[in-house]
């Protein structure tokens, strides 16, 4: 990248003389290189970047919207504010437990999953996802539109049931009264599985349980 802060490439807020923002829209960028360590929003949608590479580790806002990433890779871990829309992205991966707000539209993501329970905000648009599955317990807005979703978790939907949007609070209720009755499930196969290792212990353990050798000696003699 060339004039990496020169005016004619990127436009700069300054905080106390810091640069605490860089911005480049439509630049014809094609790598990230030399930011400085201070910069804590970073801007550089519409250009030709293919790799997400050099952030500086005090980073907390990243917009890479409409380049040519194929990899979400190498994200700072005090990242707050994430887009990386309209791109050549396949997986989400790699995405900081800080992270609050992201946005994936416009990609050629199936599967929703690896998102952080930090997240708060989460919209994938317009990507191949048919299943809505893996929303973290606290995620306060999900925006899913024109993906051709059939299924939300195990379970077969029909799409306009959603015309008027996905309830998150809804589905998260769902999710807590599952996890309560796993819970509960797990309880009472544990207290069965106690219960019979007891009985056994009762009935053949000595010196009160059934001596196996005598027991032996009994059972072929009323055979024969």
């Amino acid at each position: 990248m060339v004039g990496m802060l020169d005016n004619s490439t990127f436009d700069y807020i300054r905080d106390k003389d810091e640069i605490k923002t860089l911005m480049a829209y439509n630049k014809g960028l094609t790598k990230i290189d030399e930011i400085p360590n201070g910069v804590e929003g970073f801007y550089i949608s519409y250009n030709n970047i293919s790799k997400i590479e050099n952030l500086p580790e005090n980073l907390k806002i990243f917009y890479c919207f409409g380049n040519n990433i194929s990899k979400i890779e190498n994200i700072p871990d005090k990242l707050t504010e994430f887009s990386c829309g309209r791109n050549n992205i396949t997986k989400i991966e790699n995405l900081p437990d800080t992270l609050r707000d992201f946005w994936c539209d416009g990609n050629k993501i199936s599967k929703i999953e690896n998102l952080p329970r930090s997240l708060r905000l989460f919209s994938c648009g317009v990507n191949l996802i048919t299943r809505i599955e893996n929303l973290p317990n606290k995620l306060e807005k999900f925006y899913y539109n024109d993906n051709p979703i059939t299924h939300v978790d195990n379970i077969l939907i029909e799409h306009r049931i959603f015309e008027n949007g996905f309830d998150i609070k809804w589905y998260n209720n769902i999710k807590k009264i599952q996890r309560k009755i796993k819970k509960r499930h797990i309880k009472k196969v544990r207290a069965v599985r106690i219960i019979q290792k007891n009985c056994h212990n009762w009935l053949w353990k000595p010196p009160n349980g059934i001596n196996c050798k005598l027991a032996k000696k009994l059972f072929v003699k009323n055979k024969e």
